[in-house]
């Protein structure tokens, strides 16, 4: 009796072990792309995309995000320049990071 209790309860631990990893594997967050293969639309991106881009940060690209919400759609990464908090540098870490496609 004792061997049959030891085999149901070692049955037990491997079953939860397994719904365990079963669990963990449905879970598991996606890798995201390399930083390299990104290409973000200024004019269509959402706030949180924007955000993932080097050296912006929330507070800049909400500023992004505002600024085409007033203005209107990008026409080319120069008038980033525009926008309070952005300079060259920014402009520069970004630049290869963005397309200025029209918006819908």
């Amino acid at each position: 009796m004792e061997k049959q209790t030891a085999k149901i309860f070692l049955c037990f631990l491997l079953l939860i072990v397994f719904i365990q990893a079963i669990y963990s594997f449905i879970k598991a967050k996606p890798t995201p792309p390399p930083l390299e293969s990104i290409r973000i639309s200024l004019n269509q991106a959402k706030l949180s995309e924007l955000q993932i881009l080097p050296g912006l940060g929330k507070e800049r690209a909400y500023k992004i995000y505002c600024y085409r919400l007033d203005k209107g759609f990008f026409h080319d990464s120069q008038d980033l320049l525009e926008i309070h908090g952005i300079g060259g540098t920014v402009l520069k870490k970004i630049e290869k990071f963005i397309t200025i496609q029209p918006s819908f």
